[in-house]
């Protein structure tokens, strides 16, 4: 389940989701967790840790915010950050702590073509990836407002490319 989170969000509104998904063992995702007021952060942490404890003492009960719940060792926390937007905050080092940061970008789109092309056999992958790269970025500039993403598989860039040649 994901959570789309705003500087809106209390920490009673996120206690209420962090208690649901210990009982019941969802995985869930806080997108823009950064988002959240710094001070609700610092609480939410003390929530996180709580159920984290619990989990790593393989407990089937725990308290939870003043309550006795059951626990569901299959419960796993995601959160993402956009860290370079504005309206953003830091998170507390009591927060950092408890999760394990990775770092994504995006992708080469023009090496994966390279190499796709390559794979299937062709000798001019390299100027063959370019081209096709610089199509699929006039095409996202061009049709954004028609289409949210481009970005066909693997299979389907196969299928294209015989078609073409």
């Amino acid at each position: 389940m994901v959570f789309n989170c705003s500087d809106g969000l209390d920490y009673k509104s996120v206690g209420r989701m962090l208690s649901g998904i210990a009982q019941t063992g969802s995985w869930s995702c806080f997108d823009e967790f950064n988002r959240i007021e710094v001070e609700v952060l610092s609480v939410v942490a003390q929530q996180i840790l709580s159920i984290l404890t619990a989990v790593s003492e393989r407990k089937d009960h725990f308290l939870f915010e003043g309550s006795d719940i059951p626990l569901n060792m299959n419960c796993g926390l995601f959160v993402t950050m956009n860290p370079g937007y504005a309206g953003r905050s830091e998170l507390p080092d009591n927060l950092k702590a408890l999760l394990r940061p990775i770092s994504m970008m995006v992708p080469d789109f023009a090496l994966i073509c390279e190499i796709t092309l390559l794979s299937e056999g062709f000798e001019e992958s390299e100027t063959l990836s370019k081209k096709v790269s610089i199509l699929y970025e006039l095409m996202e500039k061009q049709l954004s407002s028609r289409i949210t993403t481009i970005s066909p598989s693997v299979t389907s860039r196969r299928c294209w490319f015989r078609q073409v040649t």
